[in-house]
């Protein structure tokens, strides 16, 4: 069973012509990097299970140096090299190219290391051919196989996914998923500035913001082959300073009422004492700890007041966004 989380707002405009009745034009982004030991295993068993749909395979390679891009020509299935790094910049460089070359309705995206089933990838269609959502993302700690992810990574994917949650009511289990499966219309509505592994939580907020309905489907995960790139606490660092960033932009008035009220209560308790001294004897001789008690409170003032104008700021940008998914919208239904 999967969990639709329904936005109250507009939803994201869908294809007419998408039918369960008919093949799907179905594209699928490969990020690769140095994955000569799993990538041909896994494009041959994406290729046999979705052989029903109209399929078009592309991997963007991040500069390999072992023969992952020679697997990859073989086979017979295009390889496009980033013009920079990072897994983010991977994967919007894939959504541009194939939906340039083959305009594909559907987009699945997984990685190349082994890690997830294709076998998975059908199951993942079905709310979005059954109109009950926009993006369906896999949740990977219910068949998780044993020496699949460390207990790090565990802890860090829990508690990024809760504070997206709790941050931006994207209410879903694992946030940083690979596999993914989405209309592709809702590829201009991913705007993120994150080149890393932070994109997918980017993306998720992204989609959330313009109302796309998002749901979770159970997969499998498994040991990776080859040697592992990711690094926990620098990838988790790069997330939680992405959410940060995306919590000044999507809700400056509580990021910046949250640093100037923090800073009014730090010049409260630096100024306590020089008022209770003045109280009591009618003099200051704390004299640095009034000024910075005093500093300390305009600041509060100050970033309280920037997160008001931002805030309204805010406003403008969103009647802006409600009006550019409006035209895409038109777009796609001539």
């Amino acid at each position: 069973m999967y969990a639709s989380k329904v936005s109250s707002k507009l939803s994201v405009a869908r294809l007419k012509t998408t039918r369960a009745s008919k093949k799907l034009k179905l594209g699928v982004v490969i990020p690769a990097l140095n994955e000569a030991g799993a990538i041909a295993d896994t494009l041959k068993q994406v290729q046999s299970i979705l052989r029903n749909y109209k399929l078009s395979v592309v991997v963007i390679d991040g500069g390999s140096t072992d023969n992952t891009v020679q697997i990859v020509q073989n086979l017979g299935i295009p390889v496009v090299r980033q013009s920079r790094e990072g897994y983010g910049d991977a994967l919007s460089t894939g959504f541009e190219y194939i939906s340039q070359e083959s305009g594909p309705e559907i987009l699945v995206m997984l990685d190349a290391d082994g890690t997830y089933d294709p076998k998975d990838i059908p199951g993942m269609l079905q709310p979005l051919v059954a109109r009950e959502a926009d993006i369906v993302l896999g949740n990977r700690f219910p068949r998780s196989e044993p020496g699949s992810m460390t207990a790090v990574n565990r802890f860090g994917n829990h508690l990024i996914s809760w504070l997206t949650g709790r941050l931006f009511g994207v209410e879903v289990s694992d946030t940083q998923c690979g596999m993914r499966a989405f209309f592709a219309d809702l590829v201009p509505l991913f705007k993120g500035q994150a080149t890393g592994m932070s994109y997918a939580t980017e993306m998720l907020i992204d989609a959330h913001q313009a109302g796309a309905r998002i749901a979770e489907r159970d997969i499998a995960y498994k040991p990776r082959i080859g040697k592992t790139k990711l690094n926990p606490f620098k990838d988790g660092a790069s997330i939680l300073g992405i959410i940060l960033r995306l919590l000044r932009d999507y809700k400056p008035l509580l990021f910046f009422g949250g640093l100037g009220l923090a800073f009014m209560v730090c010049g409260l308790i630096f100024g306590f004492a020089a008022l209770r001294e003045w109280i009591l004897f009618g003099r200051v001789t704390k004299t640095a700890t009034a000024i910075l008690a005093a500093l300390l409170m305009i600041m509060g003032v100050q970033f309280f007041s920037i997160g008001l104008v931002a805030d309204m700021i805010k406003g403008v940008r969103s009647q802006v966004r409600s009006q550019e998914r409006a035209w895409i919208k038109r777009m796609l239904l001539k």
